[in-house]
């Protein structure tokens, strides 16, 4: 072969050579730059890739980089041993992370896994899923792990989560969750309880097989607007169990949203509220309805006739009272005894109820008097007159009708007495002793016959103009002065007092709070009277506490004016004026009436609850001849429930007081809070009361109110309580 051939040969050999190597080249790049895709998808991924040395503290030889961005922390920090991967565990879970990875140590398992919190860069706890397993071991390493970790905190939040609503639904109050089309979904096992639904037989069903029947459709469209528009509604409503009874519950509907904020499902919590209804019904029933003719009570009555008047003033519009009295009622029952006696005033009551139009009101007052409340009647004087008249003329035509009974029919004549009001009267009670005025005017004409009663008021319209200009003065010169009446417990330990305003008139002498207060409330001038009021009694604990008078017990109650309580600045009023003489806020109770405290509920609380932190204490008087609404109750910060005189005066003989009271102390007792009963006169009241678990008293039987001189006096000469001397001074 020439040279030139071999040339030739040996260039096309280099040749290919060239094209095998450019192609090896070209994989082993490719290669590479597949490898390098991977680490660099790995590095976005959600898992972090540790590789770390198998030493007490777990130095790391590796780490990807997107540790940065889920944990906060630097790879170069954690792989330089700047920062140490041990000491970011949670110190709760390091113990179990050590022996979690010496158990595989020791053991032959091809890998470990463990969850437990790790610390971020803004020291914030995350939960992470750890997976590892040992490396192939390199010349240079004595032994590594290799592994990963997955951030699991949202999975670890959504599980606690279901752990708390499985928890909530072994609640024991019942609860429904439901689709936005209403189709229940899950309840519990009180819902089952109690609406007699098991879960196999609601589930899949609409929420409106347990519908009542008894909400119309603007209640329906008012919930579903609340719900729609602020994702929560909560009230009382009337539902319907699988028997068909209808039950009254207390219900709160929740909307569920997604992060889009869509609704996704609702979520309902009801009690059966039955039992508390029936109770309020049952302390209503007895505290405001008469026994005998189902009729409104006195009580209620009165409560009524006093709305009706502020109603009738502010709209300008006449309304009658009439007072009906049977004529010779007694001489008929000591005659044909008392059952007849009881069937002609159920009757009475019965004919009544038929003349009344809806929304009048007919009620006994005791023994044979009834009276009838008759709203709008006309703007008009003249035209309420006549209205009045046609009314007066059916019901003595309906009254003078004979009564039948089991064996005869008897004649009952009435005389009634009709006055129109609102006609410049002051209270109900005004109204009530003109009408009563009236009746007595149509007895003496003869009886069988109504009376109207039209008095003049321009003398009244003008004693009241002085009396306010009297009171004006009265508060200038500071003419008030205050009576305490003491409290008294079953050992005879004086507990506490009442503080009584009396007005030291100049002219007249001691004036009591019913002949002035009323026209003080109306001028408002019992705002700065309130305000004395506080002072005064403030200045007198603190000096009977300086004379070693009373002891830590002693607690005294001052009135609250409903006028003064509704000022915006009642809570600085009050202790400014108690902080100003010294007084220790803790031996200090406001007494409210439940009108008081019923009237803007959210406020009431608001008030009450910043004065009881302070120590304060809070009475409700007069309790159960209001609302005694059990819910203001639980919810009010009240220390004391007073038990009215008008309970306490028959409660020995009348059987309807005595179930009042037992049912007043019962419930008081219940709910943690004092009793005392006020207007305490005999002993055998003490003695009904004591043994019925009310162990604190106030009336004539210990004392009338003192003046304070009096008053101290009186608290230097204890006394004891026994069976034959119930208040026996000492020394």
């Amino acid at each position: 072969m020439s040279e030139q051939s071999d040339q030739a040969l040996e260039s096309e050999y280099f040749q290919k050579l060239t094209k095998q190597m450019d192609s090896l080249l070209g994989e082993l790049l490719d290669t590479r730059t597949e490898l390098e895709q991977e680490r660099q998808l790995f590095e976005m991924g959600p898992a972090i890739i540790f590789r770390w040395g198998i030493a007490p503290d777990w130095p790391v030889k590796y780490v990807s980089t997107n540790v940065s961005s889920i944990l906060g922390h630097q790879a170069d920090d954690l792989i330089s041993g700047e920062l140490h991967f041990s000491t970011l565990i949670h110190p709760d879970d390091i113990d179990n992370v050590t022996t979690t990875v010496e158990r595989f140590l020791e053991g032959e398992e091809a890998f470990f896994e463990i969850e437990y919190r790790l610390i971020d860069s803004r020291g914030n706890y995350h939960w992470l899923f750890h997976h590892a397993m040992r490396a192939r071991k390199r010349s240079d390493e004595v032994g590594t792990f290799i592994g990963y970790v997955l951030d699991i905190t949202e999975r670890k939040e959504a599980e606690e989560q279901l752990s708390l609503a499985a928890t909530a639904m072994e609640s024991s109050v019942a609860i429904s969750i439901t689709a936005p089309n209403g189709n229940i979904l899950r309840v519990n096992e009180a819902f089952s309880e109690i609406t007699g639904y098991a879960p196999e037989e609601i589930i899949g069903k609409n929420h409106n097989v347990l519908n009542s029947g008894k909400h119309d459709k603007e209640f329906f469209k008012s919930f579903w607007k609340a719900l729609t528009s602020e994702g929560y509604w909560e009230g009382e409503i009337w539902n319907k169990k699988k028997s068909g009874e209808l039950f009254p519950e207390w219900i709160s509907v929740a909307a569920v949203k997604d992060s889009a904020g869509v609704i996704t499902h609702y979520v309902a919590t009801f009690q059966d509220i039955s039992e508390r209804k029936l109770a309020e019904k049952r302390i209503e029933q007895l505290a405001y309805f008469d026994p005998l003719t189902n009729l409104p009570n006195r009580r209620l009555y009165f409560d009524r006739l006093s709305q009706e008047l502020v109603h009738a003033r502010r709209l300008n519009n006449f309304g009658a009272v009439m007072f009906v009295d049977l004529d010779r009622f007694k001489q008929i029952n000591d005659s044909q005894g008392h059952a007849v006696g009881d069937s002609i005033l159920m009757e009475t009551a019965r004919r009544l109820t038929r003349v009344l139009r809806e929304g009048d009101t007919a009620s006994r007052l005791g023994g044979d008097e009834f009276v009838a409340l008759i709203p709008n009647l006309g703007s008009e004087l003249e035209t309420a007159f006549q209205n009045a008249g046609r009314v007066a003329e059916k019901l003595f035509f309906e009254l003078t009708k004979p009564y039948e009974l089991p064996n005869r029919e008897l004649i009952v004549t009435a005389s009634i007495g009709i006055i129109l009001f609102p006609d410049e009267q002051l209270t109900a009670e005004d109204v009530m002793k003109q009408a009563d005025m009236a009746m007595y005017q149509a007895k003496e004409s003869g009886r069988n016959s109504y009376h109207f009663y039209r008095p003049s008021m321009q003398q009244e319209i003008e004693d009241r103009y002085e009396l306010e200009q009297q009171l004006n003065r009265a508060v200038k010169e500071r003419q008030f002065v205050l009576h305490y009446q003491p409290k008294v417990d079953r050992g005879g330990c004086i507990v506490g007092a009442e503080a009584l305003l009396r007005w030291n008139h100049p002219e007249r002498g001691l004036v009591f709070p019913n002949d002035f207060v009323p026209v003080a409330e109306n001028s408002r001038l019992i705002i700065p009277m309130s305000e004395q009021i506080i002072q005064i009694a403030a200045d007198d604990i603190v000096q009977w506490q300086e004379q070693n008078l009373i002891d830590e017990r002693f607690v005294l109650s001052i009135n609250i004016s409903a006028i003064h309580f509704s000022q915006d600045d009642f809570e600085e009023s009050v202790v400014g004026n108690l902080l100003l003489k010294g007084a220790d806020l803790t031996r200090i109770e406001l007494e409210l009436t439940e009108g008081v405290v019923i009237k803007d509920y959210d406020k009431t609380i608001e008030k009450m609850s910043a004065l009881s932190e302070l120590g304060i204490r809070f009475s409700i008087d007069d309790f159960g001849t209001g609302y005694s609404s059990l819910q203001y109750l639980h919810r009010l910060p009240i220390n004391t429930l007073k038990i009215d005189r008008a309970f306490v005066k028959d409660v020995v003989e009348d059987s309807g007081s005595q179930v009042i009271t037992k049912t007043i102390i019962s419930m008081g007792r219940n709910l943690g809070l004092e009793l005392i009963a006020e207007g305490v006169e005999e002993s055998a009241q003490r003695q009904f009361l004591e043994t019925h678990g009310c162990y604190q008293y106030q009336g004539y039987l210990f004392s009338r109110p003192l003046s304070e001189p009096d008053f101290r006096e009186f608290l230097k000469h204890p006394f004891v309580i026994n069976e034959k001397t119930i208040v026996q001074p000492i020394g």
